[in-house]
């Protein structure tokens, strides 16, 4: 129903539309543009839980009857979002909304299947071809060739870096050892890291 949906309006990079821990006060549906779940650390490191574009809804604990969220949702690509009050969304899931329900528990449905294969992803797959699947999942979002980016995942690259061989470092997180034999050393792994940081920027 647009009456509502307050109209499309700009998202900018870093805009939070969700704070972690607090009540859920819109909901947000994005046709252009890619909003990112983040998980802070106790040591205040940020790691993406996953991504919301065009296929989802910003704010989905309120449609499985909850009030607040963990993560913080941010605006990673910037483009455009629609709004809609918590209340008025409650009200319509209240009202028994058929078509609505059906599509969320269906994207609800279809989120599950995404995340558990980022877990496989994230275990067995080396930093290029995460690297890879991520700008794959941003471009099918935005539907076109070129789209802004924020340089969150760049860093990360560089601290791995400073951190030393990666090889070594997962040996050091258990279960792991087997993946650290998969990566190339030395010269090897630093072009390798080198090779990302290209396509992040181009």
């Amino acid at each position: 129903n647009v009456k509502v949906v307050s109209p499309g309006t700009e998202t900018t990079v870093r805009d939070v539309l969700i704070a972690p821990d607090v009540a859920i006060r819109d909901v947000y549906f994005p046709p252009h543009g890619v909003v990112s779940l983040i998980s802070t650390l106790a040591d205040r490191t940020p790691v993406e839980v996953m991504t919301i574009g065009k296929e989802g809804l910003v704010g989905l604990p309120l449609f499985l009857r909850a009030t607040r969220s963990p993560f913080t949702a941010f605006v990673q690509v910037p483009g455009e979002a629609l709004r809609m009050a918590a209340g008025v969304f409650e009200r319509l899931l209240d009202e028994g909304n058929s078509d609505l329900h059906q599509r969320l528990s269906h994207y609800t449905h279809v989120l599950f299947n995404q995340i558990g294969q980022l877990v496989v992803c994230n275990r067995l797959h080396l930093i290029a071809q995460r690297c890879a699947r991520w700008l794959l999942m941003t471009h099918d979002r935005m539907g076109r060739d070129d789209f802004l980016l924020t340089h969150d995942f760049l860093a990360q690259m560089q601290q791995l870096k400073k951190m030393g061989p990666l090889g070594d470092l997962l040996k050091m997180i258990p279960g792991m050892g087997g993946l650290a034999k998969q990566l190339p050393e030395g010269p090897e792994a630093e072009a390798e890291l080198k090779r990302i940081e290209a396509i992040i920027s181009s």
